[in-house]
């Protein structure tokens, strides 16, 4: 598409300066405007190599943010911010940096969103297309911003996209060939005014497709109904728990089996060269052999992908063994339903757990019972603390620690070779740590610190 003579971008975040550089280079006079203190956001745009190609404002949007015939908004932006409501009344359309490259690509699109897996199945997705030697990108919540990676692809391209509700938020004619929704747990209640308005943004994600494949989890109620308003329009499949009249996708005996909506079953491809530990990567296997499957990547191809895959940092990573005792990473857990899948990987009283930091909302009162059975000790840090403390030390042996590192010495001298010493935090890290990702890092230091030769 022809973008406009002015544009405005919004957030001076990673997909912010992104939108702001393609805008750029296509000939746009840009803006971009963050409510952020001014001095950091000219450092940003400075530091992405930009401060010539663009201008930029901080501490607030200004008029000149306005005087634009499209703004680009970043996912941090909530859609109740006072700037949708000005652009509404001055009738200038407002998109996200997702949306922009979605318009600005000819590829074919293949979405990922979900309430938890979301990084590992796309990462998986693209291991396994790079390995059959199609032409593919890896991009979206993910890190890389799509309009930096998607219009570079040609016709015969495919976008992998993991999206989140923020940003589904902003689309408008975003439409992808396969949309997947991996399960719905609650979660970014903190921004979201309920739960029924988080569940709709992920539905959003099969908005304007028709024709195309939507991707679900049969074991979740939300998902079977929607999977019902979707079928007149698009083909629908589910893996997990099969749903009678639609198409079933399950793994019997190591290997993927595709069942039509008559039953009748095809042998795919074999899983056991899958190296990912728990059940709920198995599902992740089965939704890659959905896409691989569908974008004509045959059964053998679909199996040496997997098998080169060996996961993703902060994911269920291991990064040691103290004193015989199996050290996890799994940071990017960060709702109690994500925590539940990590703890569901290992044998009972088997776990010590590294938990909290910011909480979300979550219902970490459903998860009691799980948390009792698998874990010999729980070791709280953040905010969370007084919370989960209250509703787990009558269930389970709690110990509240000052730091991260003080909760990996207390667990090493609590701990039995034999153990697993776990960090899923349930929580979000920003009390504590820059990221998740920074929260992981710290952990993995202190764990190769003390960790056996």
């Amino acid at each position: 598409m022809k973008l406009p003579a002015r544009v405005t971008v919004i957030g001076s975040g990673g997909s912010g300066l992104a939108a702001a550089k393609y805008c750029a280079e296509q000939g746009c006079s840009v803006l971009l405007s963050d409510s952020a203190d001014a001095k950091s956001v000219e450092a940003r745009v400075r530091e992405a190599g930009l401060d010539k190609m663009i201008r930029s404002e901080g501490d607030g949007h200004s008029e000149n943010a306005y005087e634009s015939d499209l703004v680009v908004v970043s996912p941090g932006v909530p859609i109740t911010a006072p700037l949708f409501e000005e652009c509404r009344r001055r009738s200038i359309p407002v998109i996200g940096e997702v949306e922009l490259g979605f318009r600005e690509s000819k590829a074919k699109f293949v979405a990922v969103t979900g309430s938890a897996g979301k990084s590992t199945t796309v990462s998986l997705i693209d291991s396994i297309l790079q390995s059959a030697s199609k032409e593919s990108v890896l991009c979206g919540n993910i890190g890389t911003p799509v309009v930096t990676v998607a219009p570079t692809l040609s016709e015969n391209g495919i976008a992998v996209v993991e999206i989140s509700s923020f940003q589904l938020e902003t689309i408008d004619t975003f439409a992808p060939k396969i949309a997947v929704i991996l399960n719905l747990a609650p979660n970014h209640l903190d921004r979201h005014a309920s739960l029924e308005e988080y569940y709709g943004a992920k539905f959003e994600i099969a908005r304007n497709m028709r024709d195309g494949l939507i991707v679900l989890n049969g074991n979740q109620p939300e998902l079977v109904a929607f999977g019902a308003t979707q079928k007149s329009k698009n083909r629908v499949i589910f893996f997990g728990k099969s749903v009678p009249g639609f198409e079933n996708v399950s793994v019997e005996n190591g290997r993927v089996l595709f069942r039509d909506t008559e039953n009748l079953a095809y042998n795919y491809a074999s899983i056991e060269s899958l190296t990912l530990k728990g059940e709920h990567n198995i599902d992740n296997a089965v939704v890659a052999a959905i896409v691989a499957k569908e974008v004509g990547i045959t059964g053998e191809q679909f199996t040496q992908g997997i098998g080169v895959f060996s996961g993703l940092a902060h994911r269920m990573e291991k990064v040691g063994i103290i004193n015989g005792i199996h050290c996890f990473n799994d940071s990017k857990a960060t709702t109690p339903e994500s925590m539940a899948v990590a703890l569901n990987s290992f044998a009972s009283k088997s776990v010590m757990l590294i938990a909290g930091g910011k909480d979300k909302g979550g219902d970490f009162a459903s998860i009691t019972k799980l948390v009792s059975e698998k874990c010999r000790f729980v070791f709280l840090i953040g905010t969370a603390t007084e919370k989960l403390s209250t509703l787990w030390e009558s269930k389970v042996n709690v110990i509240e620690a000052t730091s991260l590192r003080d909760a990996v010495i207390r667990a090493i001298a609590a701990g039995y070779a034999g153990d697993n010493l776990l960090l899923s935090p349930g929580c979000a890290s920003f009390d504590m740590f820059r990221s998740f990702e920074d929260r992981g890092d710290q952990f993995r230091a202190i764990v190769q610190e003390f960790a056996d030769e």
